[in-house]
């Protein structure tokens, strides 16, 4: 069960996600919290689901930063229903992030995956490619909805 700062926490960020989609072109609809295996509907073809983290935490080195996101929804992990997720890196001023950071990544390439681990390493290093990398979503819309037109 969500707890209220948890829901609420995921509300604003939908919302910065709706406003940086915005901002590169794309439109976005808000789908229903129970109806829908994924939260926003991209261009009408590009199914997201947004992932945050409230706070990062030790790792089992007890000195390694990550943050934990769930990709099952109440211990249920379906596939083929979410094309991208959307990861909220959220700031740290003790290391330097002032802002905070957003994975945009292809469902296919963790979809196997329960649970999505991000450490400060690997954030620098493996998946440095997907930060704000909002053109992969364009991309995906405009491939989709090209491939529609008669």
């Amino acid at each position: 069960m969500h707890t209220k700062g948890k829901v609420e926490m995921h509300g604003k960020e939908l919302n910065v996600l709706s406003s940086n989609l915005r901002y590169y072109g794309m439109k976005s609809q808000v789908m229903p919290i129970t109806a829908s295996p994924f939260d926003l509907l991209v261009e009408g073809v590009a199914r997201v689901e947004l992932k945050t983290a409230r706070h990062p935490q030790l790792g089992p080195d007890s000195d390694l930063i990550q943050w934990k996101y769930n990709l099952h929804r109440h211990g249920i992990k379906t596939k083929g229903e979410v094309d991208f997720f959307v990861f909220v890196i959220p700031p740290m001023k003790a290391i330097g992030m002032a802002y905070s950071l957003y994975l945009v990544v292809p469902a296919k390439i963790i979809e196997d995956k329960f649970t999505f681990l991000v450490s400060y390493r690997t954030l620098l290093t493996k998946y440095s490619q997907y930060v704000n990398k909002w053109s992969l979503i364009k991309d995906f819309c405009t491939a989709k909805n090209g491939a529609q037109k008669p």
